[in-house]
């Protein structure tokens, strides 16, 4: 679902060492639900002095399905339950998965509507509830290697996504090891 908003903000003129403070704490607002609508995508328009239709644009280049990937979740969906996990605002997977893919998913879990955002271990226990499976039991994958040390606390296994080869490897490992 695209490279993520801090590719696309470093892409948009954007420092991420310099505005590391100031994204962390737009990024948590937005993700708990604490912006009003369309305040996370304005600030950050007019952070780095661009239109929010600019902005929009660069954020609807980036964020678009990984297909490939997407087939693959659906070839483990035969054996596994899967679940989405997402430090979103409302409206954001709606947004950026379609209907039929989001019908992938047994269960979504998003930030801002459980009051709970990555890393903390809790948001990971509710995900697991959720599904009615033991944390023990979830394989979590994500993007941020600092998201995995959550899920790791409350006993799942972790994988880094890098890319989707090295993520089947990964996959098979765990699966079979």
């Amino acid at each position: 679902m695209g490279t993520g908003i801090w590719n696309v903000y470093q892409q948009a003129g954007g420092d991420l060492v310099a505005d590391k403070a100031f994204l962390d704490d737009l990024i948590e607002r937005n993700a708990l639900g604490q912006l009003p609508n369309g305040g996370f995508n304005k600030t950050l328009a007019d952070h780095l002095d661009l239109t929010e239709s600019q902005w929009r644009q660069l954020l609807d280049d980036d964020e678009k399905p990984n297909q490939p990937t997407f087939d693959y979740i659906k070839q483990l969906k035969n054996s596994y339950k899967i679940g989405l996990l997402s430090n979103a605002n409302h409206g954001v997977i709606e947004r950026k998965i379609p209907p039929d893919l989001r019908d992938i998913f047994d269960d979504i879990v998003v930030s801002a509507e459980v009051g709970l955002m990555k890393p903390s271990p809790h948001i990971f226990k509710l995900a697991s509830e959720r599904l009615s499976v033991k944390p023990s039991e979830v394989i979590f994958i994500d993007d941020h290697a600092e998201y995995l040390d959550g899920a790791r606390q409350t006993g799942m296994k972790t994988i880094l996504y890098k890319n989707l080869e090295t993520l089947k490897k990964d996959m098979f490992q765990i699966t079979t090891g």
